[in-house]
């Protein structure tokens, strides 16, 4: 389940520490979030609630920071979610949800491929370089 992931997940997290080579890290990487609703783009996700756990943001950005205390670590993109304590599943984000006017998409680009719209949503495994875009808008 998502939320034996999230614990363990933070079972395994390694304090961060921005002064320590990236590659001195056990297992670190980052992947960038950007949320759209409307037309709207929200890049920022920086949350005192999201600080320092295994999946953390450090500004508004949109950058996520994977870090934990062993390689090989997977992270659904709702461990972040649940971390940061915000709804999102294929019928929306947060307080965003599919009716019959709206809809809600996932979009990622792996780094140096190309935009792929996606349907996994929340089960969605987060990786080094991509850029997440979830786009909620009207229909039509």
């Amino acid at each position: 389940t998502t939320a034996a992931t999230v614990q363990a997940a933070t079972a395994r997290a390694t304090p961060s520490d921005p002064d320590r080579p990236r590659a001195a890290r056990p297992s670190w990487q980052e992947a960038t979030l950007r949320l759209c609703s409307d037309g709207l783009t929200y890049v920022g996700l920086n949350d005192n609630g999201c600080s320092m756990r295994p999946l953390h943001t450090h500004d508004s950005t949109g950058k996520i920071h994977l870090e934990f205390k062993e390689s090989g670590v997977e992270a659904p993109l709702e461990a972040f979610f649940d971390i940061w304590g915000k709804h999102m599943d294929a019928s929306g984000f947060d307080d965003h949800r599919v009716d019959d006017s709206h809809e809600f998409l996932m979009f990622v680009t792996e780094e140096g491929g190309e935009r792929t719209q996606v349907n996994s949503y929340e089960d969605f495994i987060v990786k080094d370089g991509q850029l997440i875009e979830l786009v909620f808008r009207e229909i039509g």
